[in-house]
């Protein structure tokens, strides 16, 4: 099962840092049970790793209860980092709501979000993170504006606005340690996969009816921009595009900045500003506080796509570099 597979990768990356003892947990499905589970074949290929597949494997929620037990004892709180599906925190947080409620400082979610005409926080359909268990992530929208947890959304658009260069991709590879050699590949093999999607005819078969070839080419590709562009030349087929693949969307990302916290984020410079938000006013002390935020493509939460991108590359290349400078002492 993916799910089986994601936590030996994960197991295996780290191992491979030299960070031996970060604890993963086995998450669920990530879906409800009737739902069809892809498998995407780049996701898998493993070859520059050997996976320990006898490795008994922790699950998700014992390690987040484990997490929050010991932030309760010290009386800190935790900075939750939801990716992609939002099953597994809804589902914590039905089964432990006083932990989740009292021991969360912040949470920082891929996806989007709005406040309907109720005044409800709402969960983006287009989104497909929130998709996935579209039930799950309503609940636990509905459980964060609850309990006023400050939370902080990285939207499309701002993916798209600062989107990383091919180019560090390749630097990774080159750098001689194994995670980047699967990276780059995994880089390529993902764009494809989802280039061939773009082309198809009905739009239902893409990843958004939208993203059709031409909007592929726009806004993943240096295609418009190659040389005797006016000349007429027939779309790229298949392959043909990889030599044009320039601008790699790491959605998540910017949300993994986020939770490095407000200091790191005031130093680094990479948003000009985090305050598109709505006010909440707290029912313990009648307080009115900015609680939700949207990190957006818009004047107001845009990124600073230059500095994204050097912060991204000295990140992924640095701890790659440190990675194998260590392990050779």
């Amino acid at each position: 099962m993916p799910a089986d597979k994601r936590t030996r990768l994960a197991r295996a990356w780290l191992d491979a840092l030299g960070l031996q003892n970060v604890p993963v947990g086995r998450g669920t499905r990530g879906k409800p049970d009737e739902e069809e589970e892809l498998e995407l074949e780049y996701e898998f290929s493993w070859n520059d790793f050997v996976m320990p597949a006898d490795v008994p494997q922790r699950d998700g929620q014992d390690l987040l209860l484990e997490a929050y037990q010991h932030a309760k004892a010290k009386g800190e709180k935790l900075y939750l980092l939801c990716l992609s599906s939002l099953q597994d925190i809804h589902k914590f947080a039905s089964a432990y709501p006083d932990l989740v409620a009292h021991y969360t400082a912040e949470v920082h979610m891929q996806g989007g979000n709005y406040i309907s005409s109720e005044g409800k926080l709402e969960p983006d359909r287009s989104a497909a993170n929130n998709r996935y268990n579209w039930e799950a992530a309503r609940a636990w929208h509905s459980f964060l504006q609850k309990n006023a947890l400050p939370s902080y959304t990285y939207t499309k658009a701002v993916a798209f606005a600062a989107a990383l260069s091919s180019e560090v991709f390749v630097e990774l590879e080159a750098s001689g340690h194994p995670i980047g050699s699967y990276l780059r590949r995994v880089q390529v093999e993902q764009d494809l996969a989802f280039y061939k999607q773009a082309c198809e005819s009905d739009p239902e078969k893409r990843f958004a009816p939208f993203m059709d070839q031409q909007w592929f080419l726009v806004h993943k590709t240096n295609w418009q921009q190659r040389p005797n562009a006016d000349l007429g030349a027939g779309l790229p087929i298949g392959e043909e595009v990889i030599p044009y693949l320039s601008k790699i969307v790491l959605y998540d990302v910017h949300g993994a900045l986020g939770v490095s916290g407000e200091d790191v984020i005031e130093k680094l410079g990479i948003f000009r500003s985090r305050d598109r938000s709505i006010e909440v006013e707290l029912k313990s002390t009648g307080k009115v506080v900015r609680v939700h935020h949207w990190i957006a493509d818009d004047e107001q939460s845009v990124a600073v796509p230059d500095k994204v991108h050097a912060v991204l590359s000295a990140l992924l290349k640095g701890s790659l570099l440190d990675a194998l400078r260590y392990s050779n002492l």
